[in-house]
């Protein structure tokens, strides 16, 4: 457990490309983590097309049909008295949502939201990056916060750099193809970069994970053995020219293999299901890095 006022760690889940799984994996670790007992809040920072309320199911509820949310906070529209009134649910109560989560141990699991309303955060306000300090500092002591989970956006934009600001471990998903993996070692790039003129000072490190990945047996399941092996030829190839262009940062931290139950419905799996990638990844995690 932390200690009394300690500061939780802030984890932001990012890709560099729409289409990596990253909405999905983002809820589901943030599910993981409470299901461990922790205290936990999820912020939707993909401030132009949020997806976290349809992956939480409360499109519906009161809170988000008000239309208030993260990008009013930061455009000085609202307190943050009021966002926190307004635009935070709290998945496991029942008077914020119909469907509450069940959520073991005495965890917590509250959602920030992103409103899905046409909004132009970005060219409006020069301090941004201070205000988004001000949220996680507030809401940590509010709700002695153990973890902030970020889904932030794709793509490198003025949003990506608000998020890494408040950030202690980033954590990039990509998908094993080309322009996945020039986008990844593109973003890679730039935190390392980042990190040697000490414009990261907060932040840890940052891991790779891959999203629906084939996995081994279903590359020897395959007929045409020829096409089974060229994949695993790029594949392969793929894992070393992470590990040459990103040095130690490129080492693979984690694959997550590609799901059935999630082709039709985005869906929150860690909570009522055992060992899913996502609690692999967050018990790697805590181990390494603690909390």
């Amino acid at each position: 457990m932390k200690e009394t006022n300690s500061k939780p760690q802030i984890w932001m889940c990012y890709s560099y490309k729409g289409g990596s799984g990253r909405t999905v994996a983002s809820g589901n670790i943030a599910a993981a983590l409470a299901k461990q007992g922790k205290q936990v809040l999820i912020i939707d920072m993909d401030i132009e097309a949020p997806g976290l309320q349809n992956l939480f199911e409360v499109t519906e509820t009161e809170k988000y049909r008000n239309k208030k949310g993260l990008q009013d906070y930061l455009k000085k529209h609202i307190s943050i008295e009021e966002l926190d009134e307004f635009a935070i649910i709290n998945l496991s109560d029942k008077e914020d949502v119909t469907d509450p989560l069940i959520i073991p141990n005495d965890g917590s699991l509250r959602y920030l939201i992103a409103t899905n309303r046409s909004t132009n955060v970005m060219t409006e306000m020069s301090n941004l990056p201070e205000r988004m300090e001000s949220l996680v500092n507030y809401f940590a002591e509010k709700y002695d916060l153990d973890y902030i989970v970020l889904d932030a956006a794709s793509g490198i934009r003025e949003a990506f750099t608000i998020a890494l600001h408040v950030t202690d471990l980033l954590l990039v998903f990509f998908r094993w193809t080309r322009q996945h993996l020039e986008g990844t070692i593109k973003v890679g790039t730039l935190i390392e970069t980042m990190q040697d003129i000490g414009e990261t000072e907060r932040l840890k490190a940052f891991k790779l994970i891959a999203s629906a990945a084939p996995q081994e047996e279903d590359l020897q399941g395959l007929q045409d053995k020829v096409l089974a092996g060229a994949l695993t030829k790029v594949k392969n190839d793929s894992i070393a020219r992470l590990e040459e262009e990103l040095e130690e940062s490129g080492t693979l931290f984690h694959e997550i293999p590609e799901m059935i139950e999630l082709k039709w419905r985005e869906r929150i799996l860690a909570l009522d299901r055992k060992n899913t990638p996502y609690e692999q990844i967050v018990a790697r995690l805590i181990k390494e890095y603690g909390c």
